[in-house]
């Protein structure tokens, strides 16, 4: 019988807006790693999937010539100047 060896959870945002910031520059998005999660499982996988939609038409608002599938591909960044648990962040441009 097969089993699942790992198991991935959704990150943890404490909160449920980010700010606005300019369409010419870049937002860092906080957020923590599930207590059910190590810093080192999703090193494993190398990269994250990041999805962006519009609240009103639930389409994709990444630039559709550079992420065609409305996936962008990152890596997760730290902030070791934050003492709470959001430290990670990726950064939207």
């Amino acid at each position: 019988m097969p089993t699942i060896t790992n198991n991935l959870y959704p990150p943890i945002f404490n909160q449920s807006y980010m700010p606005a910031f300019l369409y010419i520059s870049s937002c860092k998005v906080y957020f923590s790693i599930s207590s059910f999660n190590s810093l080192n499982e999703l090193k494993s996988y190398n990269n994250i999937q990041i999805s962006v939609k519009s609240q009103k038409t639930n389409q994709s608002v990444l630039n559709n010539i550079l992420y065609p599938s409305g996936i962008k591909i990152d890596t997760i960044q730290i902030d070791e100047t934050r003492k709470s648990d959001d430290k990670y962040y990726i950064r939207i441009y």
